[in-house]
């Protein structure tokens, strides 16, 4: 049984970090697009 808690917890702890990793990864995403966008000038990179 208390092994089985540790599993839950770590199941959990895995999705909040699989989570926040995504969401940072947009973010760079975003964030990348847009400095290529102002370095291209707009012309479409």
């Amino acid at each position: 049984m208390f092994y089985r808690r540790i599993d839950d917890l770590r199941g959990i702890s895995g999705h909040i970090f699989c989570k926040i990793t995504v969401q940072r990864y947009r973010t760079l995403n975003a964030v990348f697009g847009y400095a290529l966008a102002l370095r291209g000038g707009g012309s479409g990179a």
